[in-house]
């Protein structure tokens, strides 16, 4: 019997930083430079069950608890040298351009990792942005399936609710989902049951690990219409650019009639459609080749959402500025300029990595057998 399950073989090949976070953070206290160019991360547990050992517990306890020096500014006080503690050190990483060894303090948020200590991306972090991207490109083509949906859309909400983004859309975009991806009848009665997703037929497998020097700390910089930057003191650890994710793709073709094909075509017209409502609104910015996707965490609202696909590009800029409006994280922001700048987010999230103004989260979709 023909094996109705078909494998591709995909790779991202990382043009602007990637960060899928693990929800976790390090401190002053979890890192110390080695050098200009380079962090060591501490494995604390290690670290403690060393300076019990010189009878030090009682001191680093205090230290965690209230002390206000950096990591290596307190080990030399003890006189205790990096080297001394190297066998406590999870991994190295560069700075990048982020941060140097007389920076002020700030928080890094961790790279998600696998038991190992390596970098990869998760299968359900790629199979939702290729969900993003297919569910876009059908709303792109079949425009008058969503007319009803989008008439009712972000009504469902009183704008005396103090909800996020994410609980605004919530009911909107299940319903938007429901109508391209609920197609198999598995339960006539209950369209919404998720026994009925044909992307069930899709399984995106986790990443291959990657070495530790594939990561690189990269600064949140917001980019403005008018080309003008602001720099963030937030700190990620990202999958550097030049850096190839590899992972499959199957495809059940008893459960669904998508193909690897129709998911290339799909990134295609995402990419001119994130271009033409959004990038090209900023000055100094490169259009997104084609053949890219947008992944992972600071990426932005836009490369996430179907608004502009919806509603076109004139009032997708009213409709998500009423959606910043409406909603917790945008009562006190400044998108009140929004509907001028002809853009809504007016903000396009980039990074600075070995001296180049980059996207964040860019990344070449490439289908390799």
């Amino acid at each position: 019997m023909k094996n109705p399950c078909k494998e591709y073989h995909v790779v991202l090949e990382v043009l602007g930083p990637v960060h899928v976070g693990n929800g976790r953070e390090l401190d002053k206290k979890s890192y110390i430079f080695t050098d200009k160019k380079h962090i060591a991360v501490i494995d604390l547990e290690k670290l403690y069950a060393y300076l019990s050992g010189k009878k030090l517990a009682q001191e680093y306890e205090k230290f965690l608890l209230r002390g206000q020096m950096k990591l290596k500014e307190w080990l030399e006080k003890q006189n205790i040298s990096y080297e001394e503690i190297s066998p406590c050190v999870k991994y190295r990483m560069n700075c990048g351009d982020a941060i140097q060894m007389n920076s002020p303090d700030i928080h890094i948020s961790e790279q998600i990792k696998d038991p190992y200590c390596k970098p990869y991306i998760p299968g359900s972090s790629i199979k939702g942005m290729l969900r993003t991207i297919l569910l876009a490109d059908d709303i792109l083509v079949n425009s008058e399936k969503y007319a009803r949906l989008k008439n009712t859309m972000g009504y469902n909400i009183s704008s005396r609710d103090k909800v996020s983004r994410k609980e605004y859309l919530l009911r909107d975009m299940a319903a938007i989902e429901c109508e391209k991806f609920h197609t198999l009848k598995r339960d006539e009665k209950n369209k919404q049951n998720a026994v009925n997703d044909m992307m069930s037929g899709i399984i995106v497998s986790d990443s291959e690990a990657l070495e530790m020097d594939s990561l690189v700390l990269c600064k949140k910089v917001e980019g403005h219409v008018d080309g003008k930057d602001h720099v963030i003191n937030t700190l990620r650890e990202c999958i550097r650019p030049g850096t190839k994710i590899r992972f499959t793709i199957t495809v059940d073709e008893t459960v669904t009639d998508l193909t690897v094909s129709d998911i290339c075509q799909a990134v295609e017209r995402f990419a001119q459609n994130y271009n033409q409502c959004f990038v090209e609104k900023f000055q100094g910015t490169d259009p997104l080749p084609l053949d890219c996707v947008v992944l992972g965490g600071g990426s932005g609202f836009v490369s996430k959402t179907i608004i502009y696909l919806m509603f076109g590009e004139k009032e997708g800029v009213r409709k998500a500025r009423d959606i910043f409006f409406k909603t917790v994280a945008g009562r006190n922001s400044k998108h009140a300029s929004d509907l001028e700048a002809g853009v809504s987010p007016h903000i396009i999230k980039y990074t600075q990595c070995n001296g180049k103004r980059l996207q964040m989260g860019v990344c070449r979709f490439v289908v390799e057998s």
